[in-house]
């Protein structure tokens, strides 16, 4: 970053345990239309055991709760067993079978329907999917594909009858070592529709020129479910935006045009005044009820400070387990106690300011060089169980930010020839917007 003119706002800095999803995406189907195992959106039906004796010895499951919604976790997978045959479940009317996955780490997931009559064996299907990784998986997979031998993963066993389905497993790969979390298991006859959520695009033209009162501001949506030209709204101050609702998990590029003045002819393309990516941006919906996004359109000769000098937003959320932190600085967690979040070392003139971004706890540091955060004493840290070192970040000016962690070794103080430490660094941060870390 400059060095002695850096500012920048953080939030959210914790250890973790590992890495952390939110809480699945909530189902639409109609309860009318369902045959639920597990979710908290319907009434489930009995099922015998979600890990059977029979799957291998190191699987782990683990109940927890994810934003207030029940999840299951299972760790070290070969294959696993679910079993309903207190009360098989007739899925002869159904027509879809949907289960909801986030994996941090499985490259293959299997999903496998096994028919019963009594405690008899019949038939067994199974499919084989491609997750993504490190975001939920909305799977619905249509009941026919398990009879169909070009889809099942072995042709030469087909789920004969959904009448009596006893048996659900699950496998993948990495063997043995594959993780993923589970919610929202059910058979349906509705079809999966992503869930809308309102987004709101404004763009700031401070840094073209004064467009008030000019006419057709339009946003254009290149590709997806708003494809073409959208009207936006004038809000003042040069700010135009527009709502729209658009489907959880899309991916939108758009970008803004204008024309100079009312019944002027066609749209001037403001992308040759945009340095990033040739003024397109894109954008992933997530499940958030609303969400805001504002882009201060910037020139590649305007001055660095021409966007925005603060967040408008607080910092995403962070979503891990209160037992899977520890946390320096959250107001989504209980803090452990930290001497001091700026050192008398830190290099003059660095100013720290406790500020609050709709009503989130925010420290905004100014002129800086290099800053120290300091938990000594009594205030140790120990993270040597936990994986992942989280921060939100948020910079108008910023180029570059590094972060280093330091041990004080075995006697807990500074010196004595046993303190370690390693920085990282982060380049070309993007600007005027929350960066997780």
């Amino acid at each position: 970053m400059p060095t002695g003119s850096g500012s920048f706002y953080v939030d959210n800095i914790y250890f973790s345990s590992s890495a952390c999803p939110t809480a699945a995406p909530e189902p639409t189907c109609d309860a009318a239309n369902v045959i639920s195992l597990y979710s908290n959106s319907y009434t489930d039906v009995p099922v015998d055991t979600w890990l059977t004796p029979w799957s291998p010895g190191a699987t782990v499951l683990t109940d927890l709760q994810l934003a207030g919604n029940d999840t299951k976790f299972y760790e070290n997978v070969d294959f696993l067993g679910i079993e309903m045959f207190g009360t098989p479940i007739d899925a002869s009317a159904m027509t879809t079978f949907n289960v909801d996955v986030w994996t941090s780490n499985m490259t293959t997931f299997r999903v496998k329907l096994v028919e019963f009559s009594g405690n008899t064996f019949v038939s067994e299907g199974e499919i084989a999917l491609t997750p993504t990784q490190f975001g939920w998986n909305t799977f619905a997979i249509p009941m026919a594909n398990f009879s169909d031998p070009t889809r099942v993963t072995n042709p030469a066993f087909t789920l004969g009858g959904t009448s009596e389905l006893s048996q659900l497993i699950f496998s993948g790969l990495p063997t043995g070592s594959g993780s993923f979390y589970l919610d929202n298991v059910f058979f349906s006859t509705c079809e999966v529709v992503a869930p809308l959520v309102d987004v709101t695009f404004c763009v700031d033209y401070t840094c073209v020129a004064d467009l008030t009162g000019f006419a057709a501001q339009q946003i254009n949506f290149d590709g997806g479910t708003l494809s073409g030209f959208q009207p936006l709204v004038d809000m003042g101050n040069n700010i135009w935006c527009g709502t729209f609702a658009l489907p959880v998990g899309e991916t939108v590029r758009y970008s803004f045009f204008y024309a100079a003045a009312e019944g002027a002819g066609g749209l001037e393309d403001l992308t040759g005044l945009a340095c990033e990516n040739n003024g397109r941006r894109t954008y992933t919906v997530t499940d958030e009820t609303t969400q805001s996004l504002t882009f201060a359109w910037e020139s590649c000769d305007q001055a660095a400070d021409c966007g925005p000098t603060g967040p408008a937003e607080p910092a995403p959320v962070p979503t891990c387990a209160t037992d899977a932190v520890i946390s320096l600085f959250s107001n989504a967690y209980t803090n452990v106690p930290v001497s001091t979040f700026l050192t008398p070392w830190s290099a003059s003139p660095v100013s720290v300011t406790d500020v609050q971004i709709a009503g989130d706890d925010v420290k905004f540091y100014q002129n800086v060089t290099f800053l120290g955060i300091e938990t000594t004493g009594a205030n140790l840290i120990d993270a040597s169980l936990m994986t992942t070192f989280n921060i939100s970040f948020w910079s108008a000016n910023a180029t570059q930010f590094r972060l280093k962690l330091v041990d004080f070794g075995a006697d807990g103080n500074f010196g004595g020839g046993d303190d370690t430490e390693h920085e990282l660094a982060f380049s070309n941060p993007a600007m005027g917007e929350w960066i997780t870390y």
